[in-house]
């Protein structure tokens, strides 16, 4: 690509191309992220991470010998309401 910005455009350009009836995701953690979730137009994105402004977020993760446990908060954007999963599992630590 040459550059960071024509990296940046390059993803942009993507999640625009996705088709009208799909979605981008995306890890809204980090700051080149959040700046582009706000460019992008004409496309659902749905935004991830631990970031409180992501639409689906993990909160309370806690450690137990070889797995990691979490809860998951999904927002909704339409209704500002939200659900919660809690509890949820992985067989690894991380």
């Amino acid at each position: 690509y040459g550059s960071f910005d024509k990296v940046r455009e390059a993803f942009r350009q993507f999640v625009e191309n996705v088709p009208f009836y799909g979605f981008g995701v995306m890890c809204i953690d980090h700051p080149e992220v959040q700046a582009l979730v706000s460019r992008i137009e004409d496309r659902r994105v749905i935004t991830y991470g631990e970031n409180a402004q992501a639409d689906v977020r993990f909160t309370n993760h806690r450690m137990d010998g070889p797995t990691s446990e979490f809860d998951v908060v999904i927002r909704d954007r339409k209704t500002r309401g939200q659900s919660t999963i809690s509890g949820l599992r992985l067989p690894m630590p991380g």
